[in-house]
């Protein structure tokens, strides 16, 4: 945040691949950019996951700083609109240790009908909160930002992430041929594979050197004017909508982790209402949507 007000100040387009917090845009910038959904979209978006697979009973999980806070107000807010209920809402210490994220999620859901947990959070704990959850219940479908997968909850929970979800903005199943190109292309330059933040930074060049041809010029206000006209740029991680604040218009993949983690599917909002399979009705997303269905936003709290 600090040095995004720099370049602001002084006339310098900034363009971020992967910062995520909602900060970076309400501020009145008007050369400041991100190349991913902020962490409040990523609520939205699998409060919506949740909604289309059906599920009606979340909880949440979460750590106190800015980042999960944001994404789990907004899961919540969300929910609320689209009719999945939030039975409850917990939060975890910084220090807390494998013993801590057992009783808490013992508390938070005994008692309950939840059929969703969501974690927001930061790794290594809600590695631990996953694997805890995961011994309490086997099959509780979870949700997940894609940072926690970057940041190696993979590594570190392993065969306990059967069942997770991540909201991703980066399909590496290879169905996609310009993908599989470029990971070719990529693999033979560094001799590895690339991965998400890889494919954001690649997605953040092209997508600036878009905006400057579309310009016919380098100079920073005419660039940043540029890109908020792109409609519908695609990329590697998606299509793209710049909105007049900055922030990015965009809907990402869902990648669930089959059981025992041997495999990861990765399906659109689309393919998840059509193929719902949570234990409820899975909700039309789209007639909510041209109805303007709201209810009334609950508190948020956290204990």
């Amino acid at each position: 945040m600090p040095c995004a007000t720099i370049y602001e100040y002084f006339g310098v387009l900034m363009i971020t691949p992967v910062a995520s917090t909602p900060d970076l845009h309400g501020k009145g910038f008007t050369r400041v950019f991100q190349m991913i959904s902020d962490d409040a979209s990523v609520g939205t978006q699998l409060a919506e996951y949740a909604a289309a697979r059906g599920l009606r009973h979340a909880v949440i999980y979460q750590a106190p700083g800015d980042a999960a806070v944001h994404s789990a107000n907004a899961f919540e807010l969300r929910a609320a609109e689209l009719g999945v209920e939030v039975a409850d809402r917990m939060s975890y210490a910084p220090s807390a240790r494998p013993a801590d994220f057992r009783n808490d999620l013992l508390l938070l859901t005994s008692g309950q009908q939840s059929d969703v947990l969501f974690v927001s959070g930061t790794v290594p704990q809600a590695a631990e909160a996953i694997i805890a959850a995961r011994a309490l219940n086997p099959t509780l479908p979870i949700l997940c930002s894609d940072g926690l997968r970057r940041l190696g909850v993979l590594r570190i929970a392993k065969e306990q992430t059967g069942g997770v979800t991540f909201l991703t903005h980066y399909d590496e199943s290879g169905d996609d041929p310009d993908v599989r190109a470029w990971v070719e292309s990529y693999r033979k330059r560094f001799n590895r594979p690339p991965g998400a933040l890889a494919a954001q930074g690649y997605d953040s060049v092209r997508v600036l050197a878009s905006a400057m041809t579309a310009a016919n010029s380098t100079v920073p206000d005419r660039v940043a004017a540029a890109l908020r006209k792109l409609s519908g740029w695609r990329g590697l991680t998606g299509v793209h909508d710049f909105q007049h604040d900055g922030s990015l218009r965009k809907q990402g993949w869902f990648a669930e982790i089959a059981p025992r983690a041997e495999r990861t599917v990765y399906r659109t909002l689309a393919q998840v209402q059509a193929g719902a399979s949570g234990g409820g009705v899975p909700i039309d997303l789209e007639a909510i949507l041209k109805a303007g269905r709201t209810t009334t936003a609950p508190q948020v709290q956290t204990r």
